[in-house]
């Protein structure tokens, strides 16, 4: 059996942004329902932020959500404001797969026709990455983030304290950074969430 290939950053970041979008579309038909509480609409907005890793180029869906807390809050709540965030979440990804064609990343050589990310490029990702399991949301969307301001692909390195791996993050450039994250100390620190 042929060794999978080492994911290409661009497949990483579509691969994320993928189950990013598998995780709203959870969401969507309980916001559309109106099934959610104010609570687990406030938790939502706190996790947000860390969790899904191109929010800071869609921040209308952290407005639209502000807006349905606001009007849960107030206790009236219009359906156009459900059926907005709703389309908002449901545009996530593709939103972000034209964010990325803008600044020169075509993303098709790495999807198939139903336009998901290619079975070897999750395979490696997964190999590399998850080999004991799904790496914590917060996590997965820092790795997005870091791709984004230049860093490489994160290797995956022993902690020096104890059992389990980090990931590192090596910037190319002439004088290499490195920014260590604990992948033990995200997944203790990760809260369960909706998502």
């Amino acid at each position: 059996m042929p060794k999978p290939t080492r994911p290409h950053y661009l497949a990483t970041i579509l691969l994320i942004i993928q189950r990013e979008q598998e995780r709203l579309n959870e969401i969507i038909p309980k916001i559309s329902t109106r099934e959610l509480t104010l609570e687990q609409l406030r938790e939502l907005r706190s996790e947000w932020p860390g969790s899904l890793s191109m929010i800071d180029v869609h921040q209308w869906v952290l407005g639209g959500l502000d807006n349905l807390v606001d009007e849960y809050e107030r206790g009236r709540v219009y359906k156009s404001s459900l059926r907005g965030l709703a389309r908002q979440l449901e545009a996530y990804e593709s939103g972000t797969r034209s964010y990325l064609a803008e600044h020169d990343h075509p993303c098709s050589a790495f999807l198939n026709q139903r336009g998901k990310v290619l079975a070897r490029y999750q395979q490696a990702f997964e190999r590399i990455y998850e080999p004991n399991g799904p790496l914590p949301h917060e996590l997965q969307a820092s790795i997005v983030r870091h791709l984004r301001d230049g860093y490489d692909l994160p290797r995956m390195e022993p902690r020096t304290e104890g059992e389990g791996w980090m990931l590192v993050f090596d910037q190319a450039r002439p004088r290499v950074e490195s920014q260590v994250v604990d992948i033990a100390l995200a997944r203790k620190h990760r809260n369960p969430s909706p998502c």
